[in-house]
């Protein structure tokens, strides 16, 4: 994945999915409570494995609210990774409908699966008002997303404090297919004999992903995706096709 990429996942504006429809009011657990001149920052992990080969890539990011009009706030972030920055971005936030829109704009902006906030396409509607631990629901992804295919998954509460506006949530999903920063930047591996090295593309087959997401006054504490993937290397004229699997983890903390 690029920076320019790992930018995309730190902003909750700025990367793929389509806003799905709400059944009603969420559980207030999941809705920010933000207030003007709030900092949220904190810093994300991308760690990658597979045969032969690993690499981890750490970033920071900031954001600030700077303002308000009506429900919405005016919030601006920028990201870093390896001291080198990863842009600057605004967008007008609605903390009671969890959806962005470009400053000035009406049209809601796509989500992100693991931005700052609960976020439904990923995580899906327990359709009750009120949560519980034990309580599960399930959720359709109809399209692939930063880290995986379309898919189905389950979604369980795994810790609820209502005293101090807290909630963990556990999914586990799957699919088959590349996910969309895939398609973007396909993956490939270093193929290597004692003569010589070459590029081989790999093709993704079925996925499987766990994710663990703590919200706290309804703002990401901590979320960690890891993605399991069953991929192909396919024949050439130094090795046979042979199956691998890829291993990603994403992992997203903000500072107390």
């Amino acid at each position: 994945m690029t920076t320019r990429g790992l930018s995309l996942v730190l902003v909750v504006f700025a990367a793929t999915g389509v806003a799905a429809a709400r059944s009603g009011p969420l559980p207030s657990v999941l809705l920010p409570a933000l207030r003007v001149g709030q900092v949220i920052a904190g810093s994300l992990t991308l760690s990658t494995r597979t045969i032969g080969a690993a690499r981890t890539i750490r970033g920071t990011y900031r954001m600030r609210v700077q303002g308000r009009a009506g429900s919405r706030f005016l919030i601006s972030g920028s990201a870093r990774f390896g001291g080198i920055s990863a842009g600057r971005h605004a967008v007008a936030f609605d903390p009671e409908t969890l959806q962005a829109y470009k400053v000035g704009s009406s049209k809601p902006l796509p989500r992100a699966v693991q931005g700052f906030f609960y976020n439904q396409n990923f995580w899906g509607d327990p359709r009750s008002a009120q949560l519980r631990v034990g309580q599960t629901w399930r959720v359709t992804l109809p399209r692939r997303w930063q880290y995986g295919p379309a898919g189905s998954a389950s979604v369980r509460v795994v810790k609820l404090s209502l005293a101090a506006d807290s909630v963990t949530l556990q999914e586990t999903g799957s699919g088959v297919g590349p996910s969309a920063s895939q398609i973007a930047h396909p993956p490939s591996v270093t193929m290597s004999s004692a003569d010589n090295s070459s590029q081989s593309s790999v093709a993704i087959g079925r996925e499987t992903w766990t994710a663990a997401m703590t919200l706290r006054h309804g703002i990401v504490a901590k979320s960690v995706i890891e993605v399991r993937e069953n991929a192909m290397i396919p024949a050439s004229a130094m090795l046979p096709a042979r199956h691998i699997t890829l291993e990603n983890v994403y992992t997203l903390v903000r500072t107390p």
